[in-house]
């Protein structure tokens, strides 16, 4: 009821089903895998509790894409954030849900088409929801209660065998290499808007030198589909919120990058500067896998 076309939902692009159900058909928006050595994960994970669509870029009101080829964040936690968007263009749950039911790319919905419909269902009249302000009341208080909790806040609890040794060098090297300086918070993320990328990282493989050259660089280490640049085409962009992450690929804003490992190496050499081995890259990994949480239950 909140689309033009009535065949989008918010839960189109934010699935927090805990059945996850493999893919019955091919979806055109998935990413595209050259190299037959790689899995795509989304393929079987559609799915999966993660607040995402797992596409690379979201699909709205009667199959149009995103025309900057933006990847959908999260809905779980996004209550903690500071920053909401890519853009970190609004700060209230309630103004992205207003423009998410405008826009045209997303549910194509006028405000009073949107009314007109709430007063032509009971089941909305019963739950005095009357106008697009009801709407985004009621769809607030509800993302608000998305968050999840896994086995790092028991960690955070005291218990100091909830998480690996693995992941407790994990969690050092996060803290040591400066990640936490921008994931930070209970939402580890979402509370800045930093620039990416950072640094311009050119390979020590190529120059063949003991360390990497840095300098101050405005290019992508990856294809920009879609042409996005950020808050005002500054290589600006709200930091990501960490909960969950290992749920929510593609990552970045254009959904270029599948791997996590992938993305944590891109994170060390563009923002940090830094050369990760594979261990400590794993390492982060096994820490960020202790940011998967289930959605807690609240009692009636």
């Amino acid at each position: 009821n909140l689309s033009y076309h009535k065949n989008v939902s918010c839960a189109t692009c934010h699935l927090i089903s805990k059945k996850p159900k493999k893919a019955s058909k091919p979806i055109i928006s998935l990413v595209d895998i050259k190299d037959d050595n790689k899995t795509n994960c989304v393929l079987c994970h559609l799915r999966d509790e993660s607040g995402v669509d797992r596409l690379e870029t979201s699909m709205g009101d009667n199959g149009v894409q995103n025309p900057l080829h933006l990847n959908s964040m999260t809905v779980l936690n996004s209550s903690l954030a500071k920053y909401l968007t890519w853009s970190a263009k609004y700060k209230t749950l309630s103004d992205v849900i207003e423009e998410s039911i405008k826009s045209h790319f997303k549910m194509n919905l006028k405000a009073d088409i949107l009314e007109q419909r709430l007063k032509n269902d009971k089941r909305y009249i019963k739950g005095n929801i009357r106008d697009l302000e009801d709407v985004k009341t009621a769809i607030s208080a509800y993302v608000r209660t998305l968050l999840t909790r896994g086995s790092f806040d028991s960690f955070l609890d005291g218990n100091n065998s909830a998480i690996s040794k693995e992941a407790k060098r994990g969690l050092a090297n996060f803290i040591n290499f400066g990640c936490k300086g921008c994931h930070t918070g209970m939402s580890v993320g979402g509370q800045v808007i930093e620039r990416f990328p950072l640094k311009d990282f050119v390979s020590i493989k190529i120059l063949g030198y003991d360390t990497p050259i840095l300098s101050a660089g405005n290019f992508f280490p990856f294809e920009n589909r879609g042409g996005f640049l950020g808050k005002g085409n500054k290589h600006l962009f709200r930091v990501p919120i960490l909960r969950n992450v290992t749920k929510t690929s593609p990552y970045f804003h254009n959904g270029s990058v599948i791997k996590i490992e992938e993305a944590v190496d891109i994170m060390g050499k563009y923002q940090l500067g830094l050369k990760l081995t594979n261990t400590q890259i794993d390492e982060i990994v096994a820490f960020l896998k202790t940011l998967e949480g289930d959605i807690v239950e609240y009692k009636q």
